[in-house]
């Protein structure tokens, strides 16, 4: 994997539960499709995945990361925007 930070990450139960670092995370059902894509975009070339697009793959209604993630206060910790409408891990 492309670990650019250098973030020990490990998740369990298909995503629902990360730890990334000294950091646990648990996520709802489209939640932890989102942070799967953004996993899997992590040990490309091509880490940044553009968010509505997560958001649709993953059978979100949300319009934007930032609803879906709501009841995440930390999830920024986790997941890096460019500003631009691309997310990624920040692992």
């Amino acid at each position: 994997m492309n670990n650019q930070h250098n973030i020990p990450f490990i998740y369990y139960n298909d995503f629902a539960k990360v730890t990334a670092g000294n950091k646990m995370y648990h996520f709802g059902n489209m939640q932890a499709k989102v942070i799967k894509q953004l996993y899997v975009a992590a040990s490309t070339d091509s880490p940044w995945v553009f968010g509505k697009q997560a958001l649709y793959k993953a059978g979100s209604r949300s319009l934007c990361m930032r609803d879906l993630f709501r009841s995440q206060p930390k999830w920024r910790k986790l997941v890096e925007s460019d500003k631009r409408g691309y997310y990624r891990l920040i692992i």
